[in-house]
């Protein structure tokens, strides 16, 4: 399957509709061992026999719900990022969410702490996708990084109160700037460290959180009243 059709079937939220037609029983067993192949070997390395015995279903189930192994790992690496886009809406839910911006950056990046603690499979193998070397899995993952970012700003816009900033006019070009630390830094954090097991990400989510304070502190001092 080429990344444009793949792109086509599953959208965004890693929709897929013989996926959708199964029971939540079955389409969870294939979850689970989607994960649990592809977060472990990777995807060059994940075995399609391991995950249909996982599964319990056959290969050409397997093919006929989802496709190769391209649109599997598609499949499943959409999955898990709209499960956590949900899953940090959920935990922000009821919660005291700071209302200073950098504050909320900081609480969310806790939350994700929370999260890759709570999924640790799942997590890891969203931050190994974003390392994938493949071409068709790197423009797979180009593209969903352009969605999550462009939502990423529009939350930062509703957040930061311009009323705080010594010159409001600053607002979204603040934001913009911000969001591009945070990929950037990540990026390179990650990039120095290629794999990660699943105790080493909690280690990285932890460091980076501080590392990003000071950060903050700086755009506190030059920009803020």
């Amino acid at each position: 399957m080429s990344f444009v059709r793949c792109i086509r079937t599953l959208q965004v939220g890693g929709s897929n509709m013989k996926m959708d037609q199964l029971s939540s029983e079955k389409r969870n067993r294939i979850v689970n061992a989607l994960v649990k192949e592809y977060a472990q070997r990777g995807y060059l390395n994940a075995s399609t026999n391991s995950i249909v015995k996982d599964a319990g279903i056959s290969k050409g189930s397997l093919f006929n719900y989802i496709g190769n192994k391209e649109a599997q790992y598609c499949y499943i690496v959409s999955y898990v990022l709209n499960f956590f886009k949900d899953k940090l809406h959920d935990y922000m839910t009821g919660v005291d969410v700071p209302k200073d911006y950098f504050e909320s950056l900081l609480f969310k990046s806790n939350m994700k702490i929370k999260m890759s603690l709570e999924y640790p499979l799942e997590y890891k193998l969203m931050f190994d996708a974003y390392m994938e070397e493949s071409p068709e899995i790197k423009a797979f993952m180009a593209e969903k990084y352009a969605f999550f970012s462009d939502l990423s700003m529009q939350n930062g816009r509703e957040t930061l109160d311009s009323e705080t900033l010594k010159d409001p006019n600053d607002r979204d070009k603040i934001v913009e700037v911000v969001h591009h630390l945070i990929a950037g830094y990540s990026t390179n954090y990650l990039n120095s460290r290629k794999k990660l097991s699943e105790d080493e990400i909690v280690e990285v989510l932890e460091k980076m959180t501080v590392e990003l304070d000071t950060y903050f502190q700086l755009f506190r001092k030059h920009f803020f009243k």
